[in-house]
């Protein structure tokens, strides 16, 4: 998926404009090496942009898809110019890491916005069918960091079923295999259900734990959901 590529890419590229250095035990300077690795650079190359579909972006407005277009078409073009063998000379550091802050705001709200309305349905799906089994749910804020994404706010789910408390949690947006997952944890032991979200929606992954067992993979429905957290409250 060229978009999936282009976004992971972008978040390789903005992790090295700022890169974190550890030299514990080595006598080095880790501030001072952190600001030499970026000065070099190493994110003003095409592969930065490499897989950008301006049709990946069309739910942004217009003003936004162009803004994107055109930052995207120069940061490519720039990258092209710095010659292989030598730094970038300061105006290219300066004009290229402009140009890079302007894709990743752009591209952070277009990810951030799909993630929390994806987030959202799935919660007040869970609140749906909790209610609907007279279970009481209470809603709190998360604060989540990732690269790329920074630091954002999403909302969590405590559920009370006769007794037991769960929390309906989502993790990270960025997790190998998937766009983003949810746990659906049991507490004070946090043996947890696994909801990845795939192209075609969520899903709801029960690892038993068992050698040679079985993963249960469901889609996220109602029926699913409540397998669920009766399975976890077996564990409690």
């Amino acid at each position: 998926m060229a978009k999936d590529d282009f976004i992971q890419n972008l978040r390789l590229a903005a992790g090295l404009v700022a890169p974190t250095v550890h030299t514990e035990g080595t006598g080095l300077d880790a501030q001072r090496w952190a600001a030499r690795l970026s000065r070099a650079a190493l994110w003003l190359t095409p592969r930065a942009v490499e897989g950008y579909n301006p049709a990946d972006f069309k739910d942004l407005s217009q003003a936004e898809q162009k803004a994107l277009d055109n930052a995207a078409a120069r940061f490519r073009e720039l990258a092209d110019s710095v010659p292989a063998d030598s730094p970038a000379s300061d105006a290219q550091y300066r004009e290229g890491l402009e140009l890079l802050g302007t894709i990743t705001t752009i591209v952070r709200k277009a990810i951030l916005d799909e993630w929390a309305q994806s987030v959202e349905k799935l919660i007040s799906d869970a609140e749906a069918w909790a209610g609907k089994h007279g279970w009481i749910c209470r809603r709190s804020t998360k604060r989540i960091t990732e690269k790329l994404l920074d630091s954002y706010q999403l909302a969590q789910l405590m559920i009370q079923v006769n007794g037991n408390s769960l929390l309906l949690d989502p993790v990270a947006r960025f997790v190998p295999g998937a766009l983003g997952v949810v746990d659906l944890s049991i507490l004070p032991t946090y043996d947890s259900v696994t909801i990845p979200r795939k192209v075609d929606g969520w899903h709801l992954h029960i690892d038993t734990g068992e050698i040679g067992g079985a993963m249960t993979r469901e889609d996220w429905n109602e029926n699913s959901f409540v397998d669920a957290v009766e399975w976890l409250r077996q564990r409690a």
